[in-house]
């Protein structure tokens, strides 16, 4: 194969998004003999930029209230247009997208303007469901009218396309639910994502390497900073935890951080949170005492499974896909504060129960498929 991947992502994607979940996929394929490249926004041309930039506040001037559901659409129509101009001048014979809006503009922009067309292609869904509402939950306000045309082009595209693979199977029945489909369709896959490959250190090095207090309990989230990570139930659950815990909440992720710096004030916790970002997040998983995840959707939760590797003590909200890609692995729980503060409350002051959570997350990471049975899948799923 000659394999074009593309995503909108960015920087900070990379270090806690879509990126750390491909990059070992990819180099698995490149290993297999394929040519793989990876197309992101990173790639983008500042006349593109600037271009969609000038149509944004355009639309920001007759639309005020589409204007950031506009900038998404031309953002990721325009990935797909550049996906496209590459196929077609590069030979590729596969492209792959990391989204279905990519996908759209792409089928769209290769039929009209170009005859020399990559042999397949097709794009996966990382959002819980169809795209729109995992935007939606994400922030991405839409009125009724726009969700239901955004799910009538996810239909349309994802109908055409040579393959359409999900990372779980839970995905895939809420795809089909909610493009109102009858049945999946035979080209549609599961393809769990690789096992990471973080680096793990006693806790005792780790704690030591961050200056970390040793009598007080790190309790730690990763993940971006988007309204569906709900990391201010986070925040509330751990401010009533009991006076006997001493506790430090560190949240590892990019992206606007006020509000939840202003609940922190709120709740009387200021001095308990660090926010920060990373690029050794196995150095902060090994020195934690509990990972925490408290989400209200998660089509895989790539961050719970970087924490099931390490073997820190999970607590997770048990939405989307979570239960079945972490299994016995993780304590999942009801996806409500109370219940989130109560298991808290239990973990740090049982050593056993943190004993107990550690080997069932080992034997989880022991019993997932290897890098090279899921690049055999994939080869079987796009050839």
């Amino acid at each position: 194969m000659r394999l074009l991947m593309v995503t909108r992502e960015k920087e900070v994607d990379r270090l806690y998004g879509l990126g750390k979940s491909l990059v070992p996929l990819i180099e698995g394929l490149k290993a297999k003999g394929h040519h793989v490249d990876y197309l992101s926004a990173e790639q983008v041309g500042k006349k593109s930029i600037s271009f969609i930039t000038q149509i944004n506040k355009f639309v920001h001037y007759l639309f005020p209230n589409s204007t950031h559901l506009v900038g998404a659409l031309l953002e990721r129509f325009n990935m797909g247009r550049l996906a496209s101009k590459l196929a077609a001048e590069d030979n590729y014979t596969h492209v792959h997208m990391h989204d279905p809006w990519i996908a759209f503009s792409f089928f769209i922009v290769q039929t009209l303007l170009y005859r020399r067309t990559p042999k397949k292609w097709g794009f996966t869904e990382h959002g819980f469901g169809c795209y729109g509402q995992a935007t939606l939950e994400d922030g991405l306000l839409q009125t009724h009218f726009q969700i239901k045309q955004l799910r009538s082009l996810e239909r349309w595209v994802s109908l055409r396309a040579h393959w359409v693979i999900s990372p779980t199977q839970a995905v895939l029945t809420q795809l089909t639910k909610d493009l109102s489909l009858p049945y999946t369709p035979p080209n549609w896959f599961v393809l769990p994502h690789p096992l990471p490959s973080l680096s793990t250190t006693p806790k005792d090095i780790a704690r030591d390497k961050l200056g970390w207090d040793k009598t007080t309990h790190y309790i730690i989230g990763v993940g971006r900073l988007a309204p569906l990570k709900r990391f201010d139930m986070m925040l509330r659950a751990c401010a009533e935890l009991s006076s006997h815990i001493p506790f430090h909440i560190i949240i590892l992720g990019g992206g606007d951080d006020s509000s939840l710096l202003t609940l922190a004030v709120e709740l009387g916790i200021e001095d308990k949170l660090t926010l920060t970002i990373t690029n050794d997040v196995g150095l902060y998983l090994s020195a934690a005492d509990v990972y925490v995840s408290s989400s209200s959707s998660e089509s895989f939760g790539y961050a719970n499974f970087e924490a099931l590797q390490i073997k820190t003590p999970c607590i997770c909200t048990a939405v989307g896909g979570v239960a079945e890609v972490m299994g016995l692995g993780a304590w999942l729980i009801p996806y409500n504060q109370q219940a989130l503060t109560q298991s808290l409350n239990i973990l740090l002051l049982s050593t056993d129960l943190q004993s107990d959570l550690k080997k069932r997350a080992s034997k989880r990471a022991k019993e997932w498929p290897t890098l090279s049975e899921i690049t055999d899948k994939y080869e079987q799923f796009v050839a």
